[in-house]
């Protein structure tokens, strides 16, 4: 019976520690989330002919996944002048992109599980895919928010208890 009891308690303590992750907000780069570690942070500026593109990719790793997600800021005229045709080109190109390089890393053919797009939180461009490579899962969203855009990537245990918080705690917030 003792032994009962404590396979309950750690159970029940294992399970209030796990719902318990709380989302860190980011608000200098509009989102918050629960990444499951300190994700390493990397800056970046590309001068382009459209101007300056402002990249800052957060990454972290668990056991089993790599959780790596990048706010990406393009000038406000071009997003604009572009309307939602090129808003539509922007997340197409970084799936194509994203597919590309998981394939090329994973040396494998990248085989489709999901694809859609839609609008997030009902007012944002977005698509949603996944698939494998090499026997890989990955699965990415990409967000365009007025001249922002956000690509998530999880590659490996797509379905590990922590990526999943990770990805069920993600939001866009207000600067």
């Amino acid at each position: 019976m003792k032994n009962l009891f404590v396979a309950l308690f750690v159970l029940t303590y294992s399970l209030t520690a796990t719902s318990q992750v709380k989302a860190t907000a980011f608000p200098d780069a509009g989102f918050m989330a629960a990444f499951p570690t300190k994700p390493e942070v990397e800056k970046n500026q590309v001068d382009t002919k459209a101007g300056k593109i402002e990249s800052t990719a957060y990454t972290c790793e668990g056991e089993d996944f790599v959780i790596t997600l990048s706010e990406n800021i393009y000038p406000a005229e071009l997003i604009k002048k572009l309307g939602d045709v090129g808003v539509q080109g922007i997340l197409d190109g970084a799936k194509n992109g994203a597919i590309k390089n998981f394939e090329t890393q994973m040396e494998g053919k990248y085989t489709s599980t999901m694809d859609e797009t839609f609008l997030y939180d009902g007012k944002y461009k977005a698509t949603k895919f996944g698939g494998t490579a090499g026997e890989v899962d990955m699965e990415a969203l990409c967000i365009v928010k007025e001249n922002h855009f956000f690509i998530l990537i999880i590659m490996g245990n797509t379905k590990a208890e922590a990526a999943l918080q990770f990805v069920k705690s993600f939001k866009l917030i207000e600067k």
